[in-house]
């Protein structure tokens, strides 16, 4: 099973895999780049109509990007100093959705599926959603 696999490569004891947010970010230490990987292996892509809950999401072990930045913002907003949100993004008719985060240092960040980044305090966060890949600018905050 590659979430197995892949997961104890990232984190250590493997013997039982977290399951809700909260386990999931006290297994990671709240580290982002621990989250990101923890998300996108732990659920395979498939496209969900709808907006559903984090823990929906972890049961099924299925969900789209909805899916993966409401699992990365509950994740990381039961991590203390950490403020997280969703963004949907649009680049023309293409739509994604990503957790975006504020760290107790001030720093930005995004969880994107396996990727993340961390952005010095104050960068905008329309320069952050150019950087994440393809040519995304904000939608809509959630």
């Amino acid at each position: 099973m590659k979430t197995m696999i892949l997961l104890c490569l990232f984190m250590t004891g493997c013997s039982s895999l977290p399951k809700t947010p909260q386990a999931i970010a006290e297994k990671s230490k709240c580290e982002p780049w621990q989250i990101a990987h923890y998300v996108n292996y732990s659920m395979d892509y498939v496209l969900q109509p709808k907006w559903e809950d984090s823990q929906t999401c972890l049961d099924r072990q299925t969900g789209d990007c909805k899916c993966f930045a409401v699992v990365a913002r509950d994740i990381l907003n039961r991590c203390a100093g950490y403020e997280a949100g969703i963004v949907t993004l649009k680049d023309g008719d293409k739509r994604h959705a990503v957790a975006v985060f504020t760290d107790h240092k001030g720093q930005r960040g995004y969880i994107d599926s396996y990727l993340y980044g961390l952005y010095p305090r104050g960068t905008d966060w329309e320069v952050i959603a150019k950087d994440m890949r393809g040519n995304w600018q904000i939608n809509k905050w959630r």
